[in-house]
């Protein structure tokens, strides 16, 4: 299970070609465009928390399923080749880094097999669906940092903007084991190290960690 560590931001639409320019200048390369189409699943079956009970330990949680984006397709659900991720929720205290587990795991359908068909065969179903669309960049000290917008799909079937006015901002460092204390300590100084560089082109910063819990209302 990956140790994410990350920062996040937001930048007015106007900022943009002046925060790329930024970055490119920053990595000593150009990005790479990125889109990826996301389904947020929920289990078909709820489990109600009852503590003291023998679910007590018990927890469910959302997954996502994400596969590349191609705008000339008709379905992208007809891929068949996804990633299956389960995000927990972010470390609690007072911290300057967000800190959050994940589990990824390659999902290979079959000719004859459908997205929906696998999930229910976990016992999931799709929620909702969205696209990740845009620029990624490399940088030193195992640094992603990506730059973003989110597209929902609209009755007629577009694709559209959330929010056209401006992008998201994420920068992140994976860790491989969370028993690993040094790294997670040298990561967290290096993310809060480019904080610094980039402060009053970019303003990063930790989420609310409530934003980013995956886990099944009932068991909160």
């Amino acid at each position: 299970m990956v140790q994410q560590l990350s920062l996040f931001a937001s930048i007015p639409k106007s900022q943009y070609n002046l925060t790329i320019a930024s970055l490119a200048t920053l990595t000593g390369f150009q990005p790479s465009q990125f889109q990826s189409y996301n389904l947020i699943c929920s289990p078909k079956t709820i489990v109600k928390y009852e503590p003291n009970s023998k679910n007590a330990q018990y927890e469910q949680y959302k997954i996502i399923m994400k596969s590349p984006f191609n705008e000339d397709e008709d379905d992208p659900k007809g891929s068949k080749e996804w990633i299956m991720q389960v995000n927990d929720i972010p470390s609690a205290g007072k911290r300057k880094i967000n800190i959050q587990s994940l589990l990824e795991s390659n999902i290979q359908l079959n000719s004859n097999q459908t997205i929906e068909e696998s999930l229910g065969d976990l016992g999931y179903k799709i929620e909702s669906d969205y696209v990740l669309k845009g620029e990624r960049f490399f940088h030193q000290n195992n640094i992603t940092i990506e730059i973003f917008q989110i597209l929902l799909k609209k009755e007629d079937g577009q694709w559209s903007v959330l929010n056209d006015d401006g992008f998201v901002i994420k920068t992140f460092i994976n860790v491989e084991k969370s028993t690993d204390i040094e790294n997670l300590q040298k990561s967290s100084q290096i993310l809060l190290n480019l904080k610094n560089e980039l402060q009053g082109l970019i303003e990063l910063d930790i989420p609310d960690r409530n934003s980013m819990d995956s886990r099944i209302g009932l068991r909160k």
